[in-house]
């Protein structure tokens, strides 16, 4: 996947949850909201993707998108298209906690 800074749109069902931002480089994923920071790792194949994210709460009330959780772990895949992407998944042994994120990227890194 294109290295860069994305804003990733949250969503469970058909409901657009919440937004952040993420930073993709060299297979590692980095980013935050308001609530949560995001950090974990990537795999890309072409096109498709695999991800594993860790995300964690750092302040404010328990709001996550998968509901009032303190951290849990997505495992994620989807597809890249030119720079965006789109995954879905969930955190394992939780059937019911399922999400959808969309990357748009929106700058190259510096440096």
């Amino acid at each position: 996947m294109t290295s860069g800074i994305f804003v990733a749109t949250f969503s469970a069902g058909y409901t657009t949850i919440g937004e952040g931002i993420v930073v993709v480089k060299d297979g590692f994923v980095n980013g935050g909201d308001a609530t949560y920071f995001y950090r974990g790792t990537f795999i890309d194949y072409g096109d498709d993707l695999k991800a594993t994210v860790e995300v964690k709460h750092y302040r404010g009330p328990l709001n996550s998108v998968l509901g009032p959780l303190k951290q849990y772990t997505l495992s994620l895949s989807g597809k890249r298209s030119g720079d965006d992407f789109e995954l879905t998944g969930g955190i394992e042994n939780m059937p019911g906690a399922k999400i959808t994120i969309r990357g748009t990227k929106i700058a190259d890194l510096s440096g």
